[in-house]
């Protein structure tokens, strides 16, 4: 008989009755070509944002940022302007912002403001400038806050209505593409940083202007300045499109193996279904080629429809993880782009040759075995799938289009074969395990047989565990290990920025807060120090004993109440970063450039919290005669005009609701601080709750397929069993230790990993020792739990009704 006829006359037939597995194998592919195909097709589209965009992401041909105003640079500017059609002068300050939606959380950001009107590409809505009761809001703020165009926010304690939603951040800060941040029409009275736009009459002379503009400020600017051009900003965005591939690629990878497990024990189980008709089949002369082929258009047929719908959602899909990276309006790829038909070509290409690679246990099986339920040999080609499994992963790098996505799934796959082993030996060591009970000694007879099979169900469990918990719980965790570190090494918990020369919100802040520590913050000086090594701009900090109640950590050296005025205390950061150890000496440059050598007397740990603040023991007045600074001051009244100076206050409480102050005082709180921090890793963290989702998918159909598969195997075994007097509930036991020893393992194994991962993310974000609460993961292995206890209860069904199915045995006689 052909194939095509084989196909019509009985493969057709079996649609009905095999229909929820062939639905098992569509969601299955589904899910893994949609996956696939979306991640090049988001890095095509954000690279393709960023290329079009760059002057205007970059604010102009060339941005320059620095912690403080240089006339200096101005000057240089200004000398040039023949080259320069204009340049414009940005600030970004640190503030915290409230929704109108939710007024009681307030969330940590930059605040950036542009003194002219000269940028188009920063602080303009659709080319008039912005009025002072309008904001501009980038798209991860937004989305982080849940704010539409229209809404109303409160910034600095004053009402304003966002107008626009920016989907790349133009004209940014370092630090605001990172935490997010709010473009106004605003006065910033303690800025951060001062950010120079730049637009060249030639910007194709960019790095000969750019290279010539260091060489004469060589001494002028400090190492702490930052230079970009356009082609940074695609060079940056390329390096970071890498990174995120890797990570992606890691769990699409892990998605694509898992839902291949899926697909394959779904196969193999219409295989097992109907082992026996196709054994009739070739008593009857029916050739294993046609079987073969008939079985085969059958997948085939399955595998291009799941493509093809896999290729259709793929767009909603690569919509949804732009908008998690917080480019929500990006133009995305059409549906019939070549990436997505190329793409839904290679997997239907990929799943037909795995199809055609499992086809092979039809030629292994021996019909006369099948009738009589002679086990065959081990049918399952698990060298052919590994190699071709290698061959797809390194034919789909050159579909993304970069080769360490093949680097990072071979990382993974060496991973899961760590992990593969070791479920493997912790089962055989519970196997070994001597117990009297003869109900456990079978099971773990049964269970050590088939060891490799039992292995991959619980590996699917564990990494299932895994995402869910690294989605749900690892943020949550990693801001109780951060907070508590901060509440160990510092000493408040909020921050009050009010003006020097505020002196009535200054008395009505301490009647009411009573305990704090009272710094006077001064900006614009410079330290240097290892003959010229080190040039980078700090913030001085005055202390007077009595206003200094919270005091910050020493790490080493002296604290700031026993040091002369001849000593200075800096913070750990700012002594990592510029390799400056105790009792080294450095020198204060002020705005006249006039130097004064100060000794390093103490270390402070600051926690990354302004870590170039550089701590004196006295009153600002009393530095201000010995730095000679009103008078250099009075020199620079273009650096004057550009820095308020203000006093820093440092509070301990657990809420600031109840302090009334004026709009001009700024609060921020340090757990704003970690929340904007943590909030960079909200794309991989929802992409992990995706991948987590579509784990629980993978687990429940290829556990049951498994033990579906091992309980029809078993059916002769059971039968003879309750044919000799033994009671069903022995087989019913037997099943439930099998259940036991899967959640034990998967629960355990799961736990280890993630918990590894948790600390090893704390040290590398906040070398924090990171924090495990076991409560925390008990609704997801609860969730394992009953997925688990869902195959037990299909596993007593087929116990129930086919174990007293004697007339098997008579059939077989």
């Amino acid at each position: 008989m052909k194939w095509l006829k084989l196909y019509r006359e009985y493969n057709l037939k079996q649609l009905k009755n095999s229909f929820l597995i062939h639905v098992c194998i569509m969601i299955s592919i589904l899910l893994a070509v949609a996956t696939a195909i979306s991640i090049p097709k988001v890095t095509n589209s954000i690279t393709t944002s960023y290329e079009n965009k760059a002057t205007k992401i970059n604010g102009g041909d060339i941005t320059i940022q620095t912690s403080s105003d240089n006339q200096k640079l101005h000057d240089f500017l200004n000398s040039h302007n023949n080259e320069i059609t204009h340049y414009t002068i940005g600030k970004a300050q640190n503030g915290s912002i409230k929704s109108s939606k939710n007024k009681t959380q307030s969330f940590y950001t930059d605040i950036i403001t542009v003194s002219n009107n000269k940028s188009e590409n920063v602080l303009h809505q659709n080319g008039n400038k912005l009025k002072v009761n309008e904001v501009i809001v980038s798209s991860y703020l937004a989305s982080k806050l849940n704010l539409s165009k229209g809404d109303t926010i409160k910034l600095l304690d004053k009402e304003k209505k966002v107008v626009q939603i920016e989907k790349l951040p133009y004209g940014s800060s370092s630090q605001g593409k990172q935490l997010g941040y709010i473009k106004a029409n605003i006065e910033l009275t303690n800025p951060y940083a001062y950010i120079f736009y730049i637009d060249l009459k030639q910007p194709k002379k960019t790095d000969k202007f750019l290279s010539t503009l260091k060489k004469s400020l060589r001494k002028e600017l400090s190492n702490d300045t930052t230079y970009s051009t356009t082609k940074d900003v695609i060079k940056e965005n390329n390096n970071k499109q890498e990174t995120s591939l890797v990570i992606v690629s890691l769990a699409n990878t892990t998605c694509f193996i898992f839902t291949l497990f899926t697909t394959l024990s779904c196969a193999y189980m219409l295989l097992a279904k109907r082992k026996k008709d196709y054994a009739i089949m070739q008593l009857y002369g029916v050739k294993k080629s046609s079987i073969k082929n008939a079985f085969f258009f059958e997948m085939l047929f399955l595998i291009i429809i799941a493509c093809v719908l896999g290729g259709i959602f793929s767009a909603p899909l690569e919509n949804m993880l732009l908008a998690i990276n917080g480019l929500g309006q990006t133009k995305t790829s059409s549906i019939f782009s070549m990436i997505t038909v190329v793409g839904i070509a290679f997997f239907a290409f990929i799943y037909a040759v795995y199809i055609r690679i499992l086809t092979v246990s039809i030629d292994k099986t021996n019909p006369y075995n099948v009738i009589k339920d002679i086990p065959n040999k081990k049918t399952v080609p698990f060298i052919r799938y590994t190699f071709f499994t290698l061959i797809t992963l390194f034919a789909y790098s050159i579909y993304v289009g970069t080769a360490s996505v093949f680097v990072s799934s071979m990382i993974l796959i060496i991973a899961l074969l760590i992990f593969f082993i070791t479920c493997f030996i912790l089962i055989k060591l519970i196997c070994n395990l001597k117990f009297i009970n003869k109900t456990t000694l079978y099971t773990l007879k049964k269970v050590s047989k088939r060891a490799t099979t039992y292995s991959l169900v619980i590996l699917s469990f564990v990494f299932m565990n895994i995402f869910l918990m690294l989605g749900y719980n690892l943020p949550k965790e990693l801001s109780k290990s951060f907070n508590l570190t901060l509440k160990n090494d510092l000493p408040f918990n909020y921050m009050a920025m009010v003006k020097n020369t505020d002196t009535t919100e200054q008395n009505s802040l301490e009647k009411q807060i009573k305990k704090y520590s009272k710094i006077y913050i001064k900006n614009g000086l410079r330290c240097t120090a290892k003959n010229g090594k080190v040039n980078s701009d700090i913030t001085a900090g005055f202390v007077e004993k009595d206003d200094y109640y919270y005091k910050y950590k020493i790490k080493k050296g002296k604290n700031i109440t026993s040091i002369s005025s001849n000593e200075i205390i800096i913070s750990d950061e700012f002594a990592k970063n510029n390799k400056i150890k105790l009792n080294d000496e450095v020198t204060i440059n002020t705005f006249s450039q006039t130097q004064y050598k100060l000794k390093v007397s103490g270390i402070y740990v600051c926690q990354k919290i302004n870590p170039n603040l550089i701590l004196f023991n006295g009153s600002f007045d009393s530095f201000k005669v010995k730095f000679n600074l009103e008078k250099n001051l009075n020199d620079n009244s273009s650096s004057q005009d550009s820095m308020t100076d203000y006093y820093q206050y440092l509070i301990n409480k657990k809420s600031i609701a109840s302090i009334k102050s004026s709009e001009n005082t700024l609060f921020i709180g340090v757990n704003n601080i970690v929340d904007a921090m943590l909030g960079v890793l909200d794309g991989y963290v929802k992409m992990l709750k995706i991948l987590g989702l579509i784990c629980i998918f993978v687990a429940i159909i290829f556990s049951i397929n498994v033990f579906i598969i091992f309980t029809k195997s078993d059916e002769k075994e059971q039968i003879i069993i309750r044919a000799i007097g033994i009671k069903k509930d022995f087989l019913q036991k037997t099943s439930l230790i099998e259940t036991i020893i899967e959640i034990f393992l998967s629960i355990i194994i799961a736990n280890i990993i993630y918990c590894f991962i948790n600390k090893m993310l704390s040290k590398m974000l906040f070398n924090a020792s990171g924090i495990y609460n076991f409560m925390n993961t008990l609704e997801i292995l609860i969730l394992t739990t009953i997925i688990a206890l869902i195959t037990y209860v299909i596993k007593l069904h087929f116990i129930n009704t086919r174990s007293n199915n004697f007339d098997r045995l008579r059939e077989d006689a």
